[in-house]
């Protein structure tokens, strides 16, 4: 009977082990993480070489993981003068967003992005003439 138990307690003991540590997971490989929150900017800066709406660029960005709300921010004004302009958010496919971004007047900032889960990222742009 004792012999019996100490199999048993042997068995259990290294099904436990296989399911990752007690766990309750029956794969022996540990979990894959999911991504992390990010933006992915295309591109990652912008530059216009003229000033005026047919001038406009699209500003791509992947949001992982997608769904979440992005929201634009800068420093594009220079006194009371706006070097760009960015509408948007625009949804696209599998967590695409796009800004479209006009370039006003000559000078340089950076456009600023942060989705609800906090990740963000910074697009530099320059607009000469």
């Amino acid at each position: 009977m004792v012999m019996q138990r100490i199999a048993t307690f042997t068995f259990n003991m290294a099904l436990c082990t296989l399911m990752a540590g007690c766990g309750g997971s029956l794969s022996p490989f540990p979990p894959i993480p999911g991504p992390s929150d990010s933006l992915g900017p295309t591109p990652t800066s912008l530059t216009f070489t003229s000033i005026g709406g047919n001038s406009a660029k699209t500003l791509s960005l992947v949001d992982t993981p997608p769904g979440s709300a992005v929201q634009e921010s800068d420093n594009c004004t220079a006194g009371s003068v706006r070097i760009v302009s960015v509408s948007g958010p625009s949804s696209g496919p599998l967590g695409t967003v796009t800004f479209s971004v006009s370039p006003l007047n000559v000078g340089t900032c950076t456009l600023m992005f942060k989705n609800a889960a906090g990740a963000s990222t910074e697009v530099p742009v320059n607009v000469s003439s």
